[in-house]
């Protein structure tokens, strides 16, 4: 026998968390009623089956069945009341405007991270439990609102309760019994994907657009592509993602595939559908379209996941068609971004993804990635753009080729064998390089593919006696070394998850290591579409014909190699040749001493024969302590 809810004081607590989880991360298609009794309904089934499992076990549980729920506009009974949650002030309901724009799992982020207060990582482990496509797009979403809202106080266990007029409710019966009649007899009208209550809305940006204002953003492109017409198209892609306004960047038929691109607010919904399918048909009960909160997912495949009647998913489960993006950030071999890895083009199915969009920089504005397929890579460039270069990053320098450009779009664009850390392989771009005669004096810039939506801004900053650049550090083909680094740099370290906007790799040292090993020090910093960053340190150094990278240390969210903290030191254990076991340290350029275990060095390196970790600290010429590397 189930135990009850109600009266209950060890069943009430998780069960109220659990639907304020719920409410938040259900669609609101379907109606606030709708919401929050299937809230109720599926957290009381979740406690009552579940209820002896730890938090993240029972809230794994939970989001599982709440992630796939679709919540159409007639289902549930209608019955002769309405009940709603109580909505406490008006900056509430500004927020719960906002959290419906999200990926459920966005929503579900927000409420495990801001009204839970559960750690990040926590949040990313129960959403990808829950089989979350992207557990990290979701959290920094949950960042995002955080930033420009704060918490929510509202709690959907207190609701509000209004009485329908049985007219009303008879006439609203009837209305669906018409409804069900129409999608009886018409069973491949529409989109086959969940139906949205709020009108679909298309913005196009006109034609030049960005020749009428100085903010080159996203919204300044115009839409572009051989199918912009195709109503059906647009509007299939756009019932996938959900409800809201969008707008139309790209619509057009690419290597057997059509593709949409749409933005909305901060985020890029880039859909993918076979070439061979009608873009008026849906697939009915056989199957049905799919989709994951807006997340990479796949079309239906008749009974073994699609939506179909009985509101299966069939979701494929990783960031892009190429093998997926799992908690620890993997990307598949082309990067995890396109449609060649059996679930996009190649597999006959459907998929979207959601990814942060691009940040505006008149002078480095990154393309869009419209298809990755073994043919290579093809990008929507910006509208001013009109002459693009590519090169793979191998080589003593870049071997520029000139690249095909028509209606904005690249011709196949080869990604140079993808690798790893390993010493399998190295990946290797492309390289991509951007003219626009109209923008910023008509000065190319650069950028680098790290296998996502969008390019970064690659860059590097030399060694002393290198001077700085007041400008800033270098653009990565500017420098034959820095070109070399970053080649260097793609052999020892995994290629970077997530939308990388800006990469630098800054070399504080370069010299001799013992047994007179050439070794260089290189810090490099990421940072992401979401305004978050990353730094590793690492040491490279030659074995014969072999790049050989020896980590130093990985953080977030610091100023460490930037222009904010410009004075570092690393240390690390090392092996020589020979066999004998050292640590290791070196400073940037403004660091006068060295201390390893109380023993003073002058200079910028400094070493220890020893199989240990010895106390590692260093001074600046202003006798300032230097932050450590380690």
């Amino acid at each position: 026998m189930r135990r009850s809810i109600r009266g209950n004081r060890i069943l009430a607590k998780p069960y109220r968390d659990l639907v304020l989880l719920g409410y938040l991360a259900l669609p609101a298609t379907g109606g606030e009623d709708r919401r929050l009794a299937w809230a109720h309904r599926l957290a009381a089934a979740a406690v009552a089956r579940h209820g002896r499992l730890d938090e993240a076990g029972l809230r794994r549980v939970f989001l599982r069945r709440v992630l796939r729920l679709r919540l159409m506009p007639w289902s549930g009974r209608l019955g002769p009341v309405e009940v709603v949650p109580v909505v406490v002030s008006r900056s509430d309901v500004a927020l719960l405007r906002e959290l419906n724009g999200l990926t459920g799992a966005g929503r579900a982020a927000y409420a495990m991270l801001l009204l839970e207060g559960r750690p990040p990582a926590e949040v990313v482990e129960i959403l990808a439990g829950a089989g979350a496509a992207d557990p990290g797009g979701a959290l920094a979403e949950a960042r995002a609102v955080e930033q420009t809202h704060g918490a929510l106080a509202l709690d959907p266990s207190v609701a509000r309760v209004y009485g329908r007029p049985l007219r009303r409710v008879r006439i609203a019966f009837a209305a669906l019994l018409l409804l069900g009649a129409v999608a009886v007899a018409a069973p491949d009208v529409g989109s086959g994907g969940p139906v949205s209550a709020a009108p679909l809305r298309v913005e196009r940006a006109a034609a030049g657009a960005w020749r009428t204002g100085t903010d080159l953003t996203l919204a300044s492109w115009p839409p572009r592509g051989s199918l912009t017409d195709d109503v059906e198209l647009v509007r299939r892609a756009q019932r996938a993602w959900g409800s809201g306004p969008v707008q139309l960047i790209y619509a057009g038929e690419l290597d057997g595939a059509r593709i949409v691109l749409l933005r909305r607010h901060d985020r890029i919904a880039r859909y993918t559908t076979t070439a061979s399918q009608p873009s008026t048909g849906g697939q009915g009960a056989r199957g049905g379209h799919s989709t994951t909160a807006g997340h990479s997912t796949t079309a239906g495949q008749g009974a073994t996941g699609g939506q179909g009647a009985t509101g299966g998913q069939g979701v494929a489960g990783g960031l892009g068609a190429t093998g997926g993006q799992g908690v620890s950030g993997g990307q598949g071999v082309s990067g995890g971004q396109g449609v060649s890895g059996g679930q996009g083009v190649s597999g006959g199915q459907d998929g979207l993804e959601v990814l942060p969009a691009p940040r505006a920089k008149p002078d480095g504005t990154s393309p869009l990635k419209l298809l990755a397929t073994p043919r290579g890579n093809r990008y929507l460039v910006p509208p001013w753009v009109t002459e693009v270069s590519a090169a793979a990053l191998s080589g003593g320098g870049p071997r520029w080729r000139k690249v095909g450009l028509k209606d904005g779009v690249t011709a196949p664009i080869t990604a140079d064998a993808t690798g790893s850390a390993s010493g399998q392989g190295c990946w290797r771009g492309p390289v991509l390089r951007f003219r626009a005669p109209e923008i910023a004096h008509g000065m190319p810039y650069t950028m680098l593919d790290f296998g996502r939506l969008s390019s970064a801004s690659a860059t590097y900053q030399p060694p002393p006696p290198a001077d700085i650049n007041r400008y800033g550090p270098w653009e990565l083909d500017a420098l034959a070394e820095g070109f070399g680094a970053w080649r260097a740099l793609s052999c020892v370290l995994d290629r970077p998850s997530g939308e990388i906007q800006a990469a630098t790799a800054w070399e504080f040292w370069a010299g001799r290591l013992p047994e007179g090993v050439g070794g260089r020090w290189m810090c490099l910093r990421l940072s992401d579409a979401t305004g978050g960053n990353s730094v590793r340190a690492v040491l490279v150094t030659r074995r014969g014909a072999r790049t050989v990278g020896t980590a130093t240390a990985t953080r977030t969210g610091s100023w460490d190699c930037s222009r904010l903290r410009r004075d570092v030191v690393a240390g690390v254990k090392w092996t020589a040749p020979s066999g004998k076991r050292y640590f290791v340290s070196a400073g940037s350029r403004r660091v006068v001493r060295i201390t390893l275990d109380g023993r003073e060095t002058s200079g910028r390196y400094a070493t220890k024969a020893t199989s240990g970790a010895p106390a590692l600290t260093a001074v600046n010429e202003q006798g300032d302590k230097v932050p450590v590397l380690r």
